[in-house]
């Protein structure tokens, strides 16, 4: 069975097609403003992800200065997508709008710096005060078809990755039947 989520009312729905590539924990002032105390954003190849429904469109500039084109429900409201101009051939969803967020654990924390005081980083996920430069770990686009790879089987998926990317093996992964 493919992960499968979607937006409050139900007008948007998608259907992923393989494992993320990363998840983010963003705790700029633009994520807490936009979601709470924190954004949530699992990374994906373009053609990963099947979109069924009308996503309104808008553009934002981060903290960082790079831009982002943002897909929310029309009817709703819901933020379901992310395109990063910076990744043009990813695609970023909002991890809360899956309908399972249990296979979900963060690979990275970003913009600690303006983190809420009660939020607490658990300890072996690394942290950025700001936003890291492009490279690992945030460039996880394989370039390089050459880049030495680690790969490994969680339950009956298969998880490939550049080494040394997770200090502890990637930690969100979907099993798909």
């Amino acid at each position: 069975m493919e992960p499968t989520g979607g937006c409050q009312c139900g007008a948007v729905r998608y259907t992923i097609s393989r494992q993320p590539k990363q998840l983010i924990v963003c705790h700029c002032t633009q994520c807490q403003r936009r979601y709470g105390a924190f954004g949530m954003s699992l990374f994906f190849d373009m053609d990963a992800v099947r979109v069924t429904g009308d996503l309104k469109l808008y553009r934002k500039t981060a903290d960082s200065g790079r831009s982002a084109i943002i897909g929310f429900c029309p009817d709703c409201g819901t933020t379901m997508t992310s395109k990063p101009e910076w990744r043009p051939d990813s695609l970023m969803i909002r991890a809360g709008t899956l309908d399972d967020t249990t296979p979900l654990r963060p690979d990275i924390q970003i913009w600690t710096s303006s983190k809420q005081g009660w939020v607490t980083i658990p300890d072996g996920i690394p942290s950025y005060p700001r936003q890291p430069e492009l490279g690992p770990p945030l460039d996880i686009i394989r370039k390089d078809p050459t880049t030495p790879r680690a790969s490994a089987w969680i339950g009956d998926v298969a998880v490939s990755c550049p080494v040394g990317l997770f200090r502890h093996g990637p930690r969100a992964t979907f099993r798909f039947a």
